[in-house]
């Protein structure tokens, strides 16, 4: 590391006085403008170079006085880049740009990479990215780095945004799912329901949006912390901070309760308000316009994402889709009868029915990727989720030292390119209520839960099989990508051109099939008088969906979501 200065900030105060104070201030998030004037989208395959595009065109002349953020999603993301611009300089005889950079991370996230402001650990980033934000000259050509998560919280508390260009490399979640516990037992549950309607008014008359009753007291009801701790640790920080931040809107979905748990789901979407009166903003993303942000704001919020010439021009030259295609061959590790889900997973391989580790579909596929892929020395990389309560995954790893576990979400690091197989098996599944709610509270998108669910889990395998050297664009090496469904082959098939199907890898029977293949004694299946059920005809089906098609048209929605109906129909 060079160059690095240590300056403390305190956490507390930021939502009680900054806000404020950018509120109040004529250049505030209120006072902005529109957005899609100045919104742009750089669209390409993983793995084109958008982050290199953006280095040639942040040295060009014209940008030696611009500020600029670069946004990346990941700290190690945002490092890589950080030394790429700076060697970007170094090449372009400009070095004496290279004391504008500031890369504004934690102290021990910083250990090994290059950073010009490190914040001691529990010290505030997002105070420190404020203050170099609103306290910079016009002009200067200060180019600041830090991560997603720290610009979408104090996005609401910046002034002076005329000043700034937006960079943000990938797009982020735009809209989350959020589930409060209530409790086990009926005293834990009423306590908790008290507490949340103490602290959040639900408005029925604008789609059960959430308020904050008070800001002050929303994290501060000490006494009832200790009777339910898990309702607290659920009701954090970052909810408090969503429900008080102008361009975020909370919104109440359902309250559930079963004879073991009771819930409130909750989602929470980000407005593009939050960009207005920025000088531009740039977003650097894999299959943009099949990302749920994009969908939102330009359906529902009727965006504009303009093309970046200078940047796209250079991206469309690097199409792996079309260059790496002829490499690749996709593998379904589930029978093609199911679909990948984490509830598949967590499935025996004998009964279909839930199971632990042993004996499950996990268990059976990474049997399978370990036994055909891999050495202890050179493993190959694999996106798994964790199963947090489901299983020991200190002793998981240590049972696949062929295997290298890795996160799921998008980064846009090189650090496996030269890996030629990958499994993509972190499924980001939606829960059902939450895709119910969202197709009916933004009907703008045309799809039903099941669609909208599949895109965006498609959306993340495509992401993770692209961590592998199909992001080189001088690969002659063949690559494997195995993945879950059969549907996600099918879909990698459409996108990468060349590309071939393998079919499913290891022979884990049909889930469906299984679950199916219940015993029947006696007119009984597990002690119940069964009743034999009517076959559904072709012609019922037919009558069913053609009254569904007739009461979604009286009910006034979208052209696109009739037609998809109509398909399914023919």
């Amino acid at each position: 590391m060079s160059n690095i200065q240590y300056i403390g900030a305190p956490l507390g105060g930021i939502l009680a006085t900054t806000q404020d104070e950018a509120q109040d201030d004529d250049d505030s998030w209120a006072n902005q403008g529109t957005i899609s004037s100045n919104l742009f989208g750089v669209s390409a395959a993983a793995g084109s170079g958008k982050t290199y595009a953006f280095i040639k065109y942040l040295v060009e002349e014209s940008n030696i006085t611009s500020n600029y953020c670069y946004i990346a999603p990941t700290v190690k993301l945002a490092a890589q880049t950080a030394t790429n611009i700076m060697e970007g300089f170094r090449k372009s005889r400009q070095s004496d740009r290279i004391k504008k950079i500031k890369f504004i991370t934690s102290e021990h996230e910083a250990k090994g990479a290059v950073a010009q402001v490190a914040i001691p650990l529990y010290g505030g980033i997002g105070m420190e990215v404020i203050k170099q934000i609103n306290s910079c000259e016009p002009d200067s050509g200060t180019i600041l780095i830090f991560t997603t998560q720290t610009f979408l919280n104090i996005v609401d508390m910046l002034r002076g945004k005329k000043y700034w260009d937006i960079v943000l490399d990938e797009t982020f979640n735009v809209i989350s799912h959020r589930v409060l516990p209530l409790g086990e037992t009926l005293e834990e549950r009423s306590v908790a329901t008290a507490v949340f309607d103490s602290l959040v008014l639900i408005d029925e008359n604008d789609g059960n949006r959430m308020l904050p009753r008070n800001a002050k007291n929303l994290l501060n009801s000490s006494n009832d912390k200790a009777k339910v701790p898990f309702f607290y640790r659920a009701f954090n920080k970052n909810l408090a901070r969503e429900l008080l931040a102008p361009s975020v809107i909370v919104k109440f979905i359902c309250k559930v309760e079963t004879e073991k748990q009771g819930y409130i789901h909750m989602a929470a979407y980000i407005k593009p308000d939050c960009f207005k009166g920025f000088n531009s903003v740039i977003n650097l993303s894999a299959l943009l316009d099949e990302t749920l942000l994009y969908l939102i704001w330009t359906k529902v919020f009727s965006c504009e994402f303009r093309e970046h010439d200078y940047i796209q021009k250079i991206v469309n030259k690097n199409d792996t889709h079309v260059k790496q295609g002829k490499y690749i061959t996709f593998y379904h590790a589930l029978h093609a009868d199911d679909t990948a889900s984490q509830v598949s997973m967590r499935s025996s391989i004998k009964t279909g029915k839930p199971s632990k580790f042993k004996g499950s579909v996990a268990e059976s596929i990474l049997d399978t990727l370990a036994k055909n892929y891999g050495t202890a020395a050179d493993p190959i990389p694999v996106c798994f989720n964790k199963y947090a309560g489901w299983m020991d995954w200190n002793t998981v790893t240590k049972k696949y030292p062929t295997l290298k576990f890795i996160e799921g979400s998008p980064h846009g690091l090189n650090t496996y390119s030269e890996s030629t197989v990958i499994g993509a098996l972190c499924f980001a599944n939606y829960h059902g209520v939450f895709a119910n709610w969202l197709c009916k509270e933004f009907p703008e998108l045309g799809m039903r839960p099941k669609e909208l669910s599949s895109k965006m889990r498609f959306n993340d395998l495509y992401q993770q099989a692209a961590r592998i050297a199909l992001r080189d664009m001088n690969n002659k090496k063949d690559l494997v990508v195995v993945t879950g469904s059969r549907a996600d082959v099918d879909r990698g098939l459409g996108i990468y051109h060349g590309s071939r199907d393998g079919g499913q890898l290891g022979n884990i029977p049909s889930l469906r099939t299984l679950r199916k293949s219940v015993k029947v004694k006696d007119g009984k299946v597990d002690g119940r008088t069964t009743k034999a059920r009517k076959p559904t005809s072709l012609q019922d089906k037919i009558d069913k969906l053609t009254k569904k098609i007739s009461y979604e048209k009286s009910k006034g929605r979208p052209i696109e979501y009739l037609i998809n109906l109509r398909s399914e129909l023919v």
